[in-house]
């Protein structure tokens, strides 16, 4: 024999067979009790037509098998292959990344915060992204341009670059960068610094920008702390002033080149450094403006009315566009509806993009201003380890980032149905982890039909029943840790017995069917931190 090769292993036994076409065959040997005793072929090739298989006579540990009857069994079939069908929680076209950067949608674990003009398209930011993209560009039918890591929170732009301010994520900094439009190539102002510094005398706290626009060579940065409003020259980078404003926001500019800037609770009017009282009325916790080129104007609000309230040129209150009160905060998705809405922004053709600042879905819905009607909405991204999960009693329903979706894999289809859960006070048991790092959401369905899903909440268990078109959650265990991986006292009405029992793990079960914690609740848990076993009881 060849030096180095082992010598074939003989296979004494054969047995033929004839194929129909060429496919992938699996083929089995099986005693006379139908017990499998050795896995001849496992998924291999074969052409149609005579085919001759060779065996050892051994088991699948590799010993004789004893005299007796055996029975060979095979499948064939074409070979398997992959077909993309739908995603959930992602309106890239396609929502995977693709070389030419073109494929995906937004931050991973960030929330949609604002979105930006930029003449035939759109840039849509996320706070916080380290897998997928804080900063995608769009075209404006949503068709993703380019994605960036860096994340924002505030955007604004010259035609050429692009200003980001409020990134929360791993880049962070409370400064203004400066990025080139057409692939967000990190830039230098003229100064030779990448960002624009607060102006003197300010310290972390008060340094938050809480505003950015564009406009005639400068870039105004609110800062809402020390209620301040500065201009920078945007070609070199330096200060050209600040100004007092008070408890500035979000801003836009309007034609006659002034800033509308939300003030508090109001909109103001911002111009050679005079501000004068502008808009009053029907406005709630006002979070994101814009301002049209005849001079419209466009609120959102947050607070109860959840919509965007839209005013003339003079501030006359004409309108609002999505329902007052918003969609609902868990249940039946509601797209008609806006919620939590942050930075806003009006496209090329007069349509009024708006950024939903939270989580399950994430969100940026698209509007007519003339009618008021919901134009289009994008979702997404998920958190990585985006897991989905479907219950195989309802093969219709896909579970993704704690929303329920309807799904038809037949037609590819897949949209939101329900906010499965949603904490809407401060004890209130919180929606489970979305991603799989923490334990992503399963659901089951037991003999009498009724539905139970499973999921962590900062890492503890905790079980949900349905209940319509909600999970509530009724029992788990929710842990006390501090630290990078740890979200302390999760709940205030705990701080009491933890610093009674300063124990790590609590077991909680709801007694009253409010899914909120409550002291009498709780017991210590024998097993330590989030380690209990249920006894299930179908």
């Amino acid at each position: 024999m060849e030096e180095g090769l082992p010598p074939a292993k003989p296979l004494p036994l054969t047995f033929e067979y004839e194929l129909p076409e060429d496919a992938e065959v699996t083929i089995q040997l099986s005693d006379a009790t139908g017990r499998v005793v050795r896995i001849l072929v496992a998924q291999a090739e074969r052409r149609g037509g005579r085919n001759i298989e060779r065996w050892d006579g051994l088991d699948s540990d590799g010993k004789v098998l004893k005299p007796g009857e055996y029975i060979w069994k095979g499948l064939y079939h074409k070979p398997l292959s992959t077909k993309f069908i739908l995603s959930a929680h992602n309106s890239g076209q396609p929502p995977y990344k693709t070389d030419d950067n073109t494929g995906g949608w937004g931050g991973d674990h960030g929330v949609s915060t604002t979105v930006c003009p930029a003449g035939d398209t759109m840039l849509l930011a996320w706070n916080i992204c380290e897998s997928g993209w804080g900063i995608i560009k769009t075209d404006l039918a949503g068709k993703k341009i380019w994605g960036s890591k860096q994340s924002a929170t505030y955007l604004a732009t010259d035609g050429k670059r692009i200003f980001a301010a409020g990134d929360y994520g791993y880049e962070g900094g409370k400064v203004v960068k400066v990025f080139d439009l057409q692939d967000c190539r990190p830039l230098n102002y003229g100064n030779g610094k990448p960002q624009l510094e607060a102006p003197p005398g300010g310290d972390d706290a008060s340094n938050e920008i809480t505003g950015l626009a564009y406009h005639n060579g400068r870039i105004y940065v609110s800062y809402r702390a020390s209620n301040l409003v500065s201009a920078f020259d945007a070609e070199q980078g330096t200060l050209v002033g600040s100004w007092p404003v008070p408890s500035p926001g979000r801003m836009a500019v309007c034609p006659d080149g002034s800033l509308a800037v939300i003030s508090g609770k109001d909109v103001v009017s911002f111009k050679d450094g005079v501000v004068k009282t502008w808009i009053r009325e029907h406005l709630d916790e006002p979070r994101g403006i814009a301002v049209a080129a005849d001079g419209t104007v466009y609120v959102a609000n947050a607070a109860k009315m959840q919509c965007v309230s839209v005013f003339d040129k003079e501030g006359k209150f004409l309108k609002t566009i999505g329902k007052m009160g918003g969609r609902p905060a868990r249940g039946r998705y509601e797209s008609d509806g806006i919620l939590e809405p942050g930075g806003i922004g009006l496209d090329k053709n007069g349509r009024l993009w708006v950024a939903e600042t939270l989580d399950s879905p994430k969100r940026q819905s698209v509007w007519d201003t003339a009618t008021g009607k919901l134009v289009q909405e994008f979702f997404g991204a998920s958190a990585y380890f985006g897991w989905a999960w479907v219950d195989p009693r309802h093969p219709d329903e896909l579970y993704c980032h704690n929303v329920l979706w309807k799904v038809d894999l037949d037609t590819g289809s897949c949209v939101p149905y329900s906010t499965i859960w949603r904490a809407t006070e401060p004890n209130m048991i919180r929606a489970p982890t979305p991603d799989g790092y923490g334990g992503h959401f399963r659901v089951i369905t037991a003999r009498d039909g009724k539905q139970f899903g499973w999921g962590m909440v900062d890492y503890s268990h905790m079980l949900y029943i349905r209940d319509g078109d909600l999970f509530k959650p009724f029992a788990g265990t929710i842990r006390v840790a501090f630290g990078q991986y740890g979200s302390g006292i999760l709940y205030p009405v705990m701080k009491e017995i933890y610093e009674r029992t300063k124990a790590d793990a609590f077991l909680w079960q709801d007694q009253n069917d409010d899914q909120t914690v409550q002291t009498e609740e709780l017991t210590v848990s024998p097993a330590g931190r989030g380690e209990v076993v249920f006894n299930w009881i179908d």
